[in-house]
């Protein structure tokens, strides 16, 4: 029998309904009497997906207090004279899955109001609080540009994501016009084009991400007549985040020339 003789309900009838070469697997456990309500296949090896976020958030709850707050701080190696802070700005990223480039923002422009003009020195990207890899074993490579996929990185900007917008409102064979916000310090290129019907059945967008955060969209697109928007994920986030500080920075008058460097 394909499920066990101990589950209480068989679930064959409703699995029958599936296209033909569906892999399913399905345990459920009744937690107040420890009975196996349904099992079948329980032993199939199958990709976690999103059902991990619950190891995830359950280790989160065990670690860390309700109190927990992540903390995101702007610190300096050196001391601030006639409004120069004379040494480096230590940005101290901790991970924080909420960040947003607003918060970001308002927490640089405290700079100004410690009469901080000039910076001399460098911007250091401290990292050291995540020491592994951004990415994990096993991702599928062709899932890496998708904002499900950006990098577990201690430098997380709204969620590591960004968003372009094409315009294939053009005769056909046309290029699409890629418009992307000055606010992310990213470069997109793009060879796609506009296709007929026909031809835009057999193909598809694709991108290509190269390193500093450059991305290249290629393939064709049939007629839109509204832009068309896409997200993806931020590859290099240390480079990410310190040209995200080294533009609000420049945003709100405080004059910087130094390198971008990571601290791990």
């Amino acid at each position: 029998m394909p499920y066990s003789a101990s589950a209480e309900v068989d679930i064959t009838p409703f699995i029958s309904h599936l296209p033909k070469g569906t892999s399913i697997s399905v345990i459920a456990k009744n937690l107040s009497t420890d009975q196996i309500v349904v099992d079948y296949q329980s032993d199939l090896f199958m990709l976690p997906a999103s059902t991990q976020k619950v190891f995830t958030a359950l280790a989160s709850k065990i670690m860390l207090n309700t109190d927990f707050k992540f903390q995101t701080a702007l610190l300096t190696n050196g001391i601030i004279e006639n409004e120069v802070l004379e040494g480096d700005l230590i940005a101290k990223f901790t991970g924080d899955p909420t960040l947003t480039s607003g918060q970001l923002f308002q927490l640089i422009s405290q700079l100004k109001e410690q009469g901080i003009h000039k910076i001399s020195g460098n911007l250091i990207i401290d990292t050291s609080v995540f020491a592994s890899h951004d990415k994990a074993i096993g991702w599928v490579w062709n899932d890496l540009s998708h904002c499900f996929s950006a990098p577990s990185s201690a430098v997380n900007i709204d969620q590591n994501c960004f968003y372009v917008n094409l315009d294939a409102n053009q005769s056909i064979g046309s290029l699409i016009k890629i418009s992307v916000p000055s606010a992310y310090p990213v470069q997109v290129f793009s060879s796609a084009y506009v296709a007929d019907k026909s031809e835009a059945n057999f193909c598809e967008l694709d991108v290509v991400v190269h390193d500093n955060n450059r991305y290249y969209i290629k393939g064709c697109l049939s007629k839109q007549t509204k832009p068309v928007g896409l997200s993806f994920a931020v590859q290099d986030t240390t480079s990410y985040g310190g040209n995200v500080i080294k533009a609000n920075l420049k945003r709100i008058g405080i004059q910087f020339n130094g390198n971008i460097q990571q601290e791990n």
